[in-house]
């Protein structure tokens, strides 16, 4: 993902079907701080919801693909897959060295509208509760 569409503070997605678990809330404000990155934060708008921490997975895991149906960019009215950008749910334990991501069902996005979904893929490969630091991190995220 190209960090650099991430320059400003927050942005707004709307989620038609929510998030897995939690199909009621509608709206997120995705942001960042700069200490923290490449983890962002997805939370909830209104009060006592959650407050997702989420990854561009491409940094953890260089070859990472997400193919979108073209049911899926219609959805999200999306022209093609480069108006899309992919995040990764973490999980994060007491120990850090031990968090997690969810590579099956990531979150995506249309950068020029900020609909999104989370996105259940069919490839194997990936899992729900993949380790980041099994490998070095890419420094350029």
């Amino acid at each position: 993902m190209n960090q650099s569409y991430f320059s400003t503070a927050m942005e707004i997605l709307t989620f038609e079907s929510g998030i897995l678990g939690f199909e009621e809330i509608k709206q997120y404000i995705l942001y960042y701080l700069d200490d923290e990155l490449p983890f962002y934060y997805l939370r909830a708008l209104g009060k006592d919801h959650p407050c997702f921490v989420v990854c561009d997975p491409l940094c953890f895991v260089p070859d990472y693909t997400v193919r979108y149906d073209d049911e899926t960019l219609r959805e999200l009215g999306a022209r093609s897959p480069e108006d899309m950008r992919c995040l990764a749910i973490a999980t994060i334990p007491e120990d850090p060295t031990n968090i997690t991501v969810n590579l099956r069902s990531p979150v995506i996005f249309n950068i020029s509208n900020g609909m999104a979904k989370q996105y259940v893929t069919d490839n194997t490969k990936y899992t729900i509760r993949h380790r980041l630091f099994n490998k070095a991190v890419d420094k350029a995220c």
